[in-house]
């Protein structure tokens, strides 16, 4: 994760899986790896400009909600982000792009906070969210076995 400002953090991954895959993360499969399975994970997500989304775990008593700012499929997603209960509200940007191998470069950036703790606690959190990720995607690109 990059350390440019207190206000935004960055992180680039490769994947070598397709953009689509990429994108059915972010959305219609979000809740299968954002947090850990113990939380029993709920979404509502429609990537649609102006469509409000919504994160939580009952289990755990959180949640984070939102608007979708930009959806270009399989290219981009843009949503505000504020968690349950508070007033900050930030930006999450995710970029896929194709790379010269083949694969997927992911970009995440999420923008917007207001101190340097606040921030850090974000790149603790977002490392965690793409350690699960990338198991996710290594799951959703395994051949099928032979049964």
């Amino acid at each position: 994760m990059s350390d440019d400002d207190v206000s935004t953090l960055s992180a680039t991954r490769s994947y070598a899986a397709d953009r689509e895959t990429l994108w059915r993360a972010w959305t219609s499969d979000l809740g299968a790896w954002i947090w850990p399975e113990r939380f029993a994970t709920k979404v509502e997500l429609e990537p649609q400009v102006g469509s409000t989304y919504r994160v939580w775990s009952r289990e755990m008593g959180m949640g984070v909600g939102g608007v979708v700012q930009a959806a270009d499929p399989p290219r981009l997603l843009e949503l505000t982000w504020r968690w349950e209960g508070e007033d900050a509200e930030t930006r999450v940007t995710v970029g896929l792009e194709h790379d010269a191998r083949g694969a997927t470069t992911l970009s995440l950036e999420h923008g917007g906070h207001t101190s340097a703790q606040q921030r850090a606690d974000h790149v603790e959190g977002w490392g965690h969210c793409l350690q699960r990720l990338d198991a996710w995607v290594s799951r959703s690109t395994a051949p099928a076995s032979a049964g």
